[in-house]
């Protein structure tokens, strides 16, 4: 039994199935609204009643959690169909799956706009036996969206409503090496440091690739051709020890190795890595992958 993370003495993180994805653009540019429409349908086909729980933060709610009612479900619908986002607007939809998590937690959905770019994230009990097929069709939904970056995998979901503990995240790695202990913020954050650098720059000049940083913080270099093997659809793949880096263009390592096209992995993750700073001309999915 996997543990959820504490402060203190309280759980604040819990064990979970991650999906995180970070999109150019606006929620409703017409490249992105069809893949995160779909997500959200088949989130809502397989935990709509069990996501009990909605933040909604756009025109008539104020983002406070509330039960779901027949209106807030619709108006979460709707919310899919506007013209625009502003800065901050998205829905979150969040379920008691955990009897030893009395807040609300997974299974989680959210999708929220910012500046330049909109996330997608989703949380999902870590020994749902729907965890397979949900990820691959969310996969490939991102095929299809202005993806610029994206991961899935196990690892510890703090809702965003504790987010000031997100630098607890960290305490995961030492537990579980491959856990995904990151939250779209963070990846953002870096994604703004890697724009503003390339600003600085010609605008014809291509951006360089260097090292990115795994979730612990140590530096993780681009994985070498042998590593990125390739491998065939496994349903029996133990997803509790692997997660998967999707990067939005087909990008080569400095040895040349290109990234292998794959879902899932049949073997654990060691480390992963993101080159930045981050071209954004979206292109197909590409996953690095570092065996142990």
């Amino acid at each position: 039994m996997i543990k959820s993370l504490t402060y203190g003495r309280a759980p604040i993180a819990v064990p979970a199935f991650r999906i995180i994805a970070i999109l150019e653009g606006n929620i409703h540019d017409e490249a992105n609204r069809p893949g995160l429409t779909r997500a959200y349908e088949l989130f809502e086909a397989s935990f709509d009643e069990a996501a009990d729980t909605a933040s909604c933060n756009f025109p008539g709610h104020k983002g406070k959690l509330r039960k779901i009612t027949a209106v807030l479900k619709k108006d979460g619908h709707d919310f899919f169909a506007r013209a625009e986002t502003r800065y901050g607007e998205g829905l979150l939809r969040y379920g008691h799956a955990l009897a030893d998590f009395e807040e609300p937690a997974v299974p989680f959905f959210g999708v929220e706009q910012r500046s330049y770019e909109c996330f997608l994230e989703l949380a999902l009990p870590s020994d749902d036996p729907r965890i397979l097929s949900l990820a691959e069709d969310i996969a490939g939904e991102l095929g299809r969206a202005r993806a610029i970056w994206s991961v899935m995998g196990m690892g510890f979901f703090l809702p965003p409503y504790k987010s000031s503990l997100v630098f607890l995240l960290g305490e995961s790695v030492g537990r579980y090496r491959t856990g995904t202990g990151i939250s779209p913020s963070i990846v953002m954050g870096c994604a703004g440091t890697a724009r503003r650098t390339a600003g600085k720059r010609a605008s014809n000049r291509a951006f360089p690739t260097s090292a990115g940083r795994n979730s612990s913080g140590a530096s993780s270099g681009h994985a070498s051709p042998a590593s990125l093997a390739p491998s065939t659809r496994n349903p029996a793949s133990p997803l509790k020890n692997s997660t998967m880096l999707f990067c939005s263009r087909r990008a080569t390592s400095r040895s040349g190795a290109t990234p292998t096209t794959i879902f899932p992995p049949t073997t654990p993750l060691l480390s992963i890595c993101l080159p930045l700073p981050i071209r954004w001309k979206p292109a197909r999915l590409s996953i690095w992958r570092r065996h142990l």
